[in-house]
Order: C-alpha cells, then sequence, then structure tokens
C-alpha cells in the first residue's frame, strides 16, 4: 500500500511517520478491473446532485429550468489551514505497517466484504498514491480491524475510527460516492447498544450514508450511469443494513422503498466469477421482508393478514434460495462432494438472519398463544450454528446485528419452560448461547444490552408455574 498524504502532495510533521510505507501491495494480483467501475471513474460519474421535485413545481414549461445540475462537490473547505491542522493532530494520514495492512485487508475481504461490496480490492491496490483515498483506507482497516485476531499487533480500532472521522468530517475527501462508501463502513466501529445515544453507532453512519446517497441519487434510476452495479450495490447495501437496524432496536427505518426505484442487485451487478454476489443477493431479499415485517410491527401490532404475507415471503425465500447457500451444503461440502467455492461461513451467517426472522414471525404473542413450535426450533438452530462458531472461534469475525440475533433465539427457547423434556434441551442451547453473547461482548458493547436484557425476562419466565 503506498503512502498516503492530501491529494495536493502536502507533507506536514504529522505525515512523515508513513514515510516508510510501501510504494504498492502487489501480492494480491491484479483484479478483475473491466468489470467494475474504479474509484476515479466513479467520481467522473456524480459530479452534480439529484433533485426531483420539478414534477410537482408549476406549470410544465417551467419544470426544466429548476435544477440545472447544480454541483454539489465545489464549496468543499478541505483545504482550510485549520482543516489541516486538524488533520495532523489526529495523525489522520497514519498507515500501520504493510504486513499489518495486508492482515487487515484479508480480514475486511473476508468478513466485511460480503455484507459490504461496495469497494473492490483493485480499487486500492496497485493505484498510484494520489488516486487512492486516505478515507477509505481508514474505513477499510477499520472495519478489518474489528474482526481481526486478538494477537495482531499495533491495531487499534479507535485509531482508525479516529483518523476517518477526521477525514471525512474536515472534507478532505472530494469524491462524493467515496465519502457515502466510506460513511457506511464506518459502523463498523459502533462501540455502543441502543440503548446509549451516541453518534458513534451503525444507525448513526448508515443514516449519514443514506442521506449523502440520496443526495446523489443513488435511489433513483431516472438517471443512467456508468457504475450503475455499483450504485446498486451501495443503495441496497444501505437498504439492507436500514432493515436490520430498525429489527435490531425497534426504531422507524430511514428509508421507504416507496420513494426508490432502482432494481434489486442481481449476480451481474458483481465482477465476473464472484462468489459473494449470491450471498449478499440473497441477503438482501431476505432483509427486506424482516423490515417490512418491522415496520408492520412498530407501527402496530400485524394482522393476521401481515403475519401471512410475512410467512408467504419467508417461504418464497427460502424456496427460490440456491441449493449451494442452503445450510445443508456446508455438511455436504465438508464431505468432498460439494464445489461450490462459497465459503462455509457466509452460508452460515445468511442463515442466523433466517432463523431469526421465523422466530421473530412465529414467537407467541400472548400466554394463550399455542406453544411456538417453528420459533423454539429456529432459535435452536441458531445455537447450533453459533456452538460451531465458538469451537471454530469464529466469533469474533461476526458484525454487531448478531448480538440481537442471540437474543431473538433465547426469548424462542424460553417459551420451552412448562415443558420439561423441551426445557432439558433448551437449557442446553440457552448455555451455548450465553457464551456466545460473551464472546461478544468482547468487542461490540451491545451485546451487554441484549444480555442485560435476556437475564430480565429470564426471571420473570423461571417465576412462572411450571411442570
Amino acid at each position: 500500500m503506498c503512502e498516503q498524504r492530501p491529494r495536493k502532495q502536502r507533507r506536514t510533521r504529522g505525515h512523515e511517520q508513513t514515510a516508510q510505507s510501501e510504494s504498492s501491495i502487489s501480492s494480491y494480483g491484479s483484479q478483475q478491473k473491466d468489470t467494475s467501475a474504479s474509484q476515479r471513474d466513479v467520481s467522473a460519474s456524480v459530479e452534480h446532485g439529484h433533485i426531483e421535485r420539478a414534477m410537482f413545481m408549476g406549470p410544465e414549461v417551467l419544470r426544466a429550468q429548476d435544477g440545472q445540475q447544480p454541483d454539489y462537490t465545489s464549496h468543499v473547505t478541505g483545504d482550510s489551514d485549520v482543516n489541516r491542522q486538524i488533520c495532523d493532530l489526529q495523525q489522520a494520514y497514519a498507515l500501520p505497517s504493510r504486513s499489518i495492512q495486508l492482515a487487515l485487508f484479508e480480514n475486511f475481504w473476508e468478513n466485511c466484504y460480503p455484507w459490504d461490496p461496495i469497494v473492490e480490492r483493485f480499487q486500492v491496490v496497485d493505484v498510484p498514491s494520489a488516486n487512492v483515498s486516505p478515507l477509505l483506507l481508514q474505513a477499510i482497516f477499520l472495519g478489518g480491524s474489528r474482526v481481526s485476531a486478538a494477537s495482531l499487533p499495533s491495531v487499534s480500532p479507535e485509531d482508525f475510527y479516529r483518523r476517518a472521522k477526521t477525514l471525512f468530517w474536515t472534507d478532505q475527501e472530494r469524491d462524493p460516492l467515496t465519502k457515502v462508501i466510506a460513511a457506511s463502513l464506518l459502523h463498523w466501529y459502533n462501540p455502543h447498544g441502543p440503548e446509549l445515544v451516541s453518534t458513534n453507532t451503525s444507525t448513526f453512519w448508515n443514516r449519514i450514508a443514506i442521506g449523502l446517497a440520496m443526495q446523489l441519487g443513488v435511489h433513483s434510476a431516472q438517471k443512467r450511469f456508468p457504475d450503475e452495479g455499483l450504485r446498486r450495490r451501495i443503495w441496497w447495501m444501505l437498504v439492507a443494513r436500514d432493515c436490520l437496524i430498525s429489527a435490531a432496536h425497534g426504531r422507524p427505518q430511514a428509508i421507504n422503498l416507496d420513494h426508490c426505484d432502482v432494481p434489486r442487485p442481481t449476480l451481474h451487478d458483481f465482477p465476473l466469477g464472484s462468489t459473494v454476489a449470491p450471498v449478499f443477493v440473497a441477503y438482501v431479499d431476505l432483509a427486506v421482508i424482516v423490515g417490512k415485517f418491522v415496520n408492520y410491527s412498530i407501527r402496530r401490532a400485524p394482522v393476521e393478514a401481515q403475519i401471512t404475507d410475512t410467512a408467504q415471503r419467508l417461504l418464497r425465500w427460502v424456496g427460490d434460495l440456491p441449493p449451494m447457500l442452503r445450510l445443508h451444503a456446508r455438511q455436504v461440502s465438508q464431505a468432498g462432494s460439494h464445489t461450490s467455492l462459497i465459503e462455509p461461513f457466509n452460508i452460515q451467517r445468511l442463515s442466523i438472519t433466517y432463523y431469526a426472522a421465523v422466530s421473530m414471525l412465529y414467537r407467541a404473542r400472548t400466554s394463550d398463544d399455542p406453544f411456538p413450535t417453528a420459533a423454539a426450533i429456529a432459535g435452536s438452530t441458531i445455537a447450533s450454528i453459533f456452538e460451531d462458531f465458538l469451537a471454530r472461534d469464529l466469533v469474533r469475525r461476526l458484525s454487531p446485528v448478531y448480538t440481537f440475533y442471540l437474543l431473538v433465539a433465547s426469548v424462542a427457547l424460553l417459551s420451552c419452560y412448562g415443558y420439561k423434556e423441551l426445557w432439558r434441551n433448551a437449557e442446553e442451547d440457552l448455555r451455548v448461547i450465553s457464551l456466545a453473547q460473551e464472546e461478544m461482548k468482547k468487542r461490540w458493547g451491545s451485546a451487554k444490552g441484549s444480555i442485560r436484557s435476556f437475564e430480565k425476562m429470564y426471571a420473570v419466565t423461571v417465576s412462572l408455574p411450571s411442570w
């Protein structure tokens, strides 16, 4: 990776420590650059902002005169002396050693990229230093550091987050789409649970990214751009996260899909042969189903018709799932008879989201409801997957939303309390979930709130009459 500095080759005392960085990282090999727009190509395609108000303003003859391609990139203040001093004080352009960079890149593309497929390796590899975004680098390093092994030396997510925030808020990045990408990646910091009001959360940065994306018209298919595949991935990544954050926090979504006409992502929106593409496409479809159901639930208790609609959507989703993405494909792959290159870990993570949705949909809503068989089985399946994660030290590679999935599974398993035989098995599953939450707590503060919530619900449950 090349040495980073301000775009005009500016160099200050705060940047001297990066002088030993390598001019490039060539060990990754060439990437398929002809299948996706580079960052510089992207910059050329988003020079102007997006306005659609003319459709409801005045006579038709006047509408074309409104908003003649306003340029939102010409008034940045990143070159001010104050901003430069802030960047120097925060060491915003400092980079880790080459070996650490390699490790962080691998962590990012293995663990973060399947759910954030919005930056390709060729954008930061074998690229002249003047064309590499320092903001993008720091955001990638943040994501990689949050899912890294604890033994990785000289890695501080707090440092990467501080540097990225500094570059973002001082307008050091001139390409607005790069700012969208970087802002969306900053959700990997997320040190707090939803119980605390903070500007350092997944919710905050996702909404910042959504606001910028809407300014650029990423949500709209009314204009044609050469990088439409990338733009679709960016938009639907934001949509999916918005839906799942809404479920995890019980708060309204930022995006109204009635105002979005961008087609869902397809395999063709990815570099040729991408093993992540099928996972992401299925993930987006599932997240939208969850988001719609959460919308029902937040506004009011979902009526039977809405529950049935969600159940049918989930049934279609799992029915349309390619065989290589089904949970049993992991066991088949381990037996040596499956040739898919999709990482089993990604299949498991996708499956957890599905079983969490099943648990939420089929949970017992009142004490008079029949035993929620589907929810309990789904919760037990989640526990089984996490038992495998614990055995393989994979919990550290998970994003914070999985603390919520663990909570959903544990609540579903509590419904077994009144049934002696079922409770014996459920207690073992709950033990696994408790161990997984403790592991999640080492990296994600949101696990603390989930643990406290479960402890309260457990105390209420076991105080009730039993067998």
